[in-house]
C-alpha cells in the first residue's frame, strides 16, 4: 500500500469488552509506521465478543490481527496471534472494501462487495 491507501475491513471480531467504542491503534510492527483506526459496531456480553470496523491507514502484513492480538484483544479465531479464542467458523476477519490510488493512472480507486454478501 502507498501512504493513503485504505482498506476498510468489516465483521472483525476482537474478544472483550476492553475495546473501546473507537479508537486508533498506531503500533510499529516490522521496524516501520503501522495504523489502524476502527469503531466498535457492537458487543456481546455473553460471548465477550465486539464487532467493529476497522480501517488500516497503512499497509502491513496481518496488520489488523497484529495489532487488536497486541492491543490484547485478538481477533476471534485467530490460530497465529489469538490465544484461547478459538471459533469452529474459522477466523473472523472480512474485508468488505478497499481505497487506493491507481498506480497506472494517478487516480484514487474504491471498490465494495455488494451489500448482499458484506454482512
Amino acid at each position: 500500500m502507498r501512504p493513503g491507501d485504505r482498506t476498510r475491513d468489516r465483521e472483525t471480531e476482537p474478544r472483550s469488552a476492553r475495546v473501546p467504542a473507537a479508537g486508533r491503534i498506531e503500533l510499529p510492527l516490522d521496524g516501520k509506521p503501522a495504523v489502524t483506526d476502527y469503531v466498535r459496531r457492537a458487543y456481546d456480553p455473553a460471548a465477550d465478543v465486539s464487532v467493529v470496523d476497522a480501517v488500516m491507514q497503512t499497509g502491513r502484513k496481518h496488520q489488523i490481527r497484529r495489532h487488536f492480538a497486541l492491543a490484547g484483544v485478538p481477533v476471534m479465531g485467530d490460530p497465529l496471534y489469538g490465544r484461547k479464542n478459538k471459533n469452529a467458523a474459522g477466523l473472523k476477519l472480512c474485508a468488505w472494501g478497499i481505497e487506493f490510488t491507481d498506480p497506472f493512472t494517478g487516480k484514487p480507486a474504491s471498490f465494495e462487495v455488494p451489500a448482499e454478501f458484506a454482512d
